[in-house]
């Protein structure tokens, strides 16, 4: 299984986005996409978001490391909404049965909602 943990992939989006080239930004665009698609298919799956995930599957939560997947967990939650913040306005849902923007307002909520 691979996964990918928040944390490192927040430093790394920073890390190209601050970059002096559109192929970095690009790459960070398309990160930032695929993660909150992520998190957005765990959300409408499970109703909770992971601080973990599997990255071949559907939404679902990773496995490995010190301890079990922890549900709501903190950056998870921010790094979704600061995303959402930088890139809101680029993202698309591929959820075809809600549009975008009522969808970010339901996910922001269950965000806040465990914060």
């Amino acid at each position: 299984m691979f996964r990918i943990e928040v944390n490192r992939l927040s430093t790394f989006l920073k890390g190209l986005w601050g970059l002096p080239s559109e192929k970095a930004k690009e790459v960070a665009f398309d990160l930032a996409q695929r993660w909150i698609s992520t998190n957005w298919k765990a959300y409408l799956k499970y109703e909770a978001m992971f601080e973990k995930y599997d990255v071949t599957g559907d939404g679902k939560p990773g496995g490995g490391g010190e301890y079990e997947v922890q549900l709501g967990f903190g950056w998870t939650n921010g790094v979704a909404l600061q995303l959402l913040d930088q890139f809101g306005d680029r993202l698309i849902s591929a959820s075809a049965s809600l549009s975008f923007s009522f969808g970010v307002v339901v996910f922001c909520g269950g965000l806040l909602a465990v914060l």
